[in-house]
This record gives C-alpha cells, sequence and structure tokens, in this order.
C-alpha cells in the first residue's frame, strides 16, 4: 500500500537553494531494549551511513512503526520542516515507534556539517545516493521534505511541506501518522 498525499512546497534534488546559517550536532542512535521489527519492504537492502562514516543497513535502525523525514541541506522548505520533525521526535513515547532524519545532500559532507549546524535530538543517517528514497517513492528524482512511514502495514508517504499549518498542527500530524499504524 502506498498512499502519496501532495502538500504545498518542496525542493528538487537540483540543489538550487543555500541552506540558512543554524546550529545542531549529529546525535547517536539511542539504546533499545527492543530489537527492531521485521520489515516486509525494499529497505532491508539499503544501507546508509552515519556521521562518522559507519556504514549499516537502515533497517537496523527501524521499529514496528518507522518515521523517516527526507531533507537536504540546501532544500529551503526543509529548513522548516525539520525542526518539527525533531520536535515530535524529542516528545514521541512509544517505545515501537522510531523517527530518523534521512538526509540525502549528493555530497555527503554537506549534509554532516548542516546536521551538526542545526543540534538535531533525532538520529540522522546519510543516504547521498538516494536508495532509501528511491525504495520507497519509486523515483531517483527526489521531492523534498518528504515523509515517509514505514510499518507492517506498509508505506505512507508525504511530499512537500504545508506552510499552512502551524507548528502544533505539523507535530500532531506526524503524530497521528505514527500511531495510525500502531497495532
Amino acid at each position: 500500500m502506498l498512499l502519496v498525499l501532495a502538500a504545498a512546497a518542496g525542493c528538487r534534488s537540483n540543489h538550487d537553494a543555500a541552506p540558512p546559517p543554524n546550529s545542531s550536532v549529529v546525535q547517536p542512535p539511542r539504546a533499545s531494549a527492543q530489537s527492531p521489527a521485521p520489515l516486509a519492504t525494499p529497505l532491508r537492502e539499503v544501507t546508509v551511513t552515519d556521521a562518522t562514516g559507519a556504514t549499516f543497513s537502515l533497517a537496523d535502525r527501524m521499529k514496528d512503526v518507522t518515521i523517516l523525514a527526507f531533507w537536504a541541506s540546501w532544500c529551503g522548505p526543509c529548513q522548516a520542516e525539520m525542526p518539527l520533525v525533531d520536535r515530535y521526535a524529542q516528545s514521541e513515547q512509544a517505545a515501537r515507534i522510531a523517527v530518523l532524519a534521512v538526509n540525502i545532500d549528493e555530497n555527503r559532507e554537506d549534509g554532516v556539517a548542516a546536521a551538526a549546524a542545526r543540534h538535531y535530538g533525532l538520529p540522522v543517517v546519510f543516504d547521498p545516493d538516494n536508495r532509501a528514497y528511491e525504495a520507497l517513492f519509486h523515483s531517483q528524482d527526489a521531492e523534498i521534505p518528504a515523509i515517509a512511514v514505514v510499518s507492517r502495514d506498509g508505506v505512507d508517504s508525504e511530499r512537500g511541506y504545508e506552510d499552512a499549518m502551524t507548528d502544533v498542527q505539523h507535530i500532531a500530524h506526524l503524530r497521528e501518522l505514527a500511531h495510525a499504524h500502531l497495532h
């Protein structure tokens, strides 16, 4: 099941916008007592890196429900959405939900620097080849920001940033997306 919802603003992977100045640190993944749930998605084969350059399977960081927030340093709407995704991730209490930021900058070092400059508290992984995006959205031409909710139900996805919503509405929307997949 793939549900695609369009939103108001987004970027394509053409790198035509400069990132605004900001501050951040890439945090290591949080330890979890539960092991990730088995995934019936093509993400089993997708590898990403962390800020140190260590490579791992994206599926290793996923739980029963995982929100993947795709972004890039050069994408203006991403700069508006990512702090909200980070706030949601920090407030999520359900142990079976994971929230990961997936940076798709072609130059991985640009993504690492941008994530470090923004002090995100959620785990940030780097996928400069867009393998995770392609597996979920069936397109190599990334339209970001994009959210994918991956669960045993399949994948629900949204592209773009709806700037008519308030910050509180955005965070509530992310929570609704994730919790709709908990069983």
